[in-house]
């Protein structure tokens, strides 16, 4: 049984490459929070205590369990990989199962290649990695921020970085000056200043078509 998710964009369950419906609201953002710190799990407090604030804390905790219960039902066969733990819940799956993981590990390998001197398979990782980016990411994640989104480096890049981009900005996100910006390394992580690179280029490509 295989689970994808991907948040480079809305939040997309596929279970065997087919697209499972996981209803809007609280099913998503259980599934959001679980996914941005797969495969470690989180604590049922935390996740209780994010999605109903105002909530009793024993109302919470029942609601996350039936919450939990109902996304297992969403997910069918691959449910079983929403595993409760002693501390919380944690969802069982492997690294490049979650899109935003994928594509780190395709920057790397990209910036590898072109260490080695192949500037080819440089290129062809890196286009492979920006191919992942759907839209902004989580853009349907009301809870985002309680997630923790910023320790696997998806949050939205200042407006103005050009120490850290070479004066790279959306209006030249080229693909050749994206390949740059990624395999150099700038900013620490391709994630935390992609995003906005990408969007740059999927709004060019449209212009392009009209």
């Amino acid at each position: 049984m295989v689970l994808q998710i991907a948040i480079l964009g809305s939040l997309e369950a596929h279970v065997n490459g087919a697209l499972v419906c996981v209803p809007a609201g609280k099913q998503r953002a259980l599934l959001t929070l679980l996914t941005v710190r797969a495969p470690h799990p989180v604590s049922a407090e935390s996740v209780a205590e994010a999605l109903w604030p105002r909530a009793a804390p024993a109302e919470a905790m029942r609601r996350l369990r039936v919450t939990a219960s109902r996304l297992r039902r969403s997910l069918g066969r691959a449910g079983s990989i929403l595993e409760t733990v002693a501390s919380g819940y944690r969802l069982a799956v492997e690294a490049d199962a979650i899109d935003a993981r994928r594509f780190e590990t395709l920057i790397g390998e990209a910036r590898a290649a072109r260490v080695g001197g192949d500037a080819a398979a440089a290129r062809r990782l890196l286009d492979d990695a920006l191919e992942l980016w759907r839209g902004s990411a989580l853009a349907d994640a009301a809870f985002a921020l309680l997630a923790g989104v910023s320790q696997v480096h998806v949050r939205r890049p200042r407006r103005t970085m050009p120490s850290r981009l070479g004066g790279l900005t959306a209006a030249s996100a080229t693909p050749k000056a994206m390949r740059a910006s990624c395999l150099s390394g700038a900013g620490r992580s391709g994630l935390v200043h992609l995003e906005r690179l990408v969007r740059g280029r999927r709004v060019g490509r449209q212009r392009a078509r009209l």
